[in-house]
């Protein structure tokens, strides 16, 4: 399903340390896991808006777990 990420509340931190670790350059599809709870959604959304202040094109693409 290809939709509307989350958006980040205030209330979140941002993780600098994590976001310098995703890739800065085209061409690349990135998967992330954890378990619930642990920030997934909110740093991803942190990343999207970071590569879109840049005039990057980005997709939020969710996938049930059965789908993978």
């Amino acid at each position: 399903m290809i939709g509307l990420r989350p958006k980040p509340s205030t209330l979140f931190l941002e993780r600098p340390r994590l976001l310098r670790l995703l890739p800065e350059e085209s061409g690349y599809v990135v998967w992330l896991e954890a378990p619930y709870g642990y920030g997934k959604s909110v740093l991803l959304a942190q990343w999207m808006n970071r590569l879109e202040a840049e005039t990057w094109r980005v997709v939020w693409l969710a996938l049930p777990e059965g789908d993978i």
